[in-house]
């Protein structure tokens, strides 16, 4: 059997199963639409202007996620200058009742804590205390840099700043969001990153004490 009989056989078939024809070339459209998206967020999310994680035993839903990124979206710099200020926020659940995902979460905090690839953290209190703090007692470092600003929400040693009692928290965006968590920025001092954890380090602290003045950072000239 040649070629042009083949095809032959091959467009009669299409032309009697038209239904299904149409609904496969659909299916292959929705399909490649929906793994371009998908990419397209990717690279999107790979290439953010701030990176931060939470480690909280309590949950922080989805939409509460995005509406704190937003708030913070509001006093940074467009450090890539794609034009926009893009704010990563990686939540990770380590409650004792999240089992394999609490223990998976734990080792991927853990790492990152000593990869120094991110520096600006947010904990859930009792995870900051009975977790961060108590592994680093026979440390003379403190874990969190001196914010530098005063304000509303930073501690008493002016090293975190808490969102107990802000206002964003009565969105409705923010339904679900633990009462109480706690950010600041990790010291650059002995990370593998060198001098580009420094300048992370610098970026992220500049945007936290931005946010706690509200005093939006301006944009780099053009």
């Amino acid at each position: 059997m040649n070629l042009t009989n083949l095809t032959k056989i091959a467009l009669k078939a299409l032309n009697n199963n038209k239904l299904r024809c149409f609904l496969t070339m659909l299916g292959i459209i929705i399909g490649v639409a929906a793994v371009i998206i998908l990419v397209a967020q990717m690279v999107n999310r790979e290439h953010p202007d701030y990176h931060m994680i939470i480690a909280s035993t309590k949950n922080l839903p989805v939409p509460a996620n995005d509406a704190f990124a937003a708030e913070l979206e509001q006093y940074g710099r467009d450090l890539n200058g794609d034009g926009k200020v893009l704010v990563s926020i990686e939540f990770l659940y380590v409650g004792s009742d999240g089992g394999q995902l609490s223990a998976v979460n734990q080792q991927k905090f853990t790492a990152t804590m000593f990869a120094g690839d991110t520096l600006f953290f947010g904990f859930s209190p009792d995870y900051y205390r009975d977790y961060l703090l108590k592994n680093l007692e026979d440390s003379d470092t403190a874990f969190f840099d001196q914010l530098g600003v005063e304000g509303e929400g930073v501690s008493e040693d002016g090293r975190t700043w808490s969102w107990k009692g802000a206002s964003f928290l009565q969105d409705e965006s923010m339904k679900g969001a633990p009462e109480e968590l706690i950010f600041g920025v990790r010291s650059a001092s002995g990370s593998a990153g060198g001098k580009q954890s420094q300048q992370t380090h610098d970026e992220c602290l500049e945007l936290l004490r931005a946010y706690i003045t509200k005093t939006p950072l301006e944009q780099p000239a053009a």
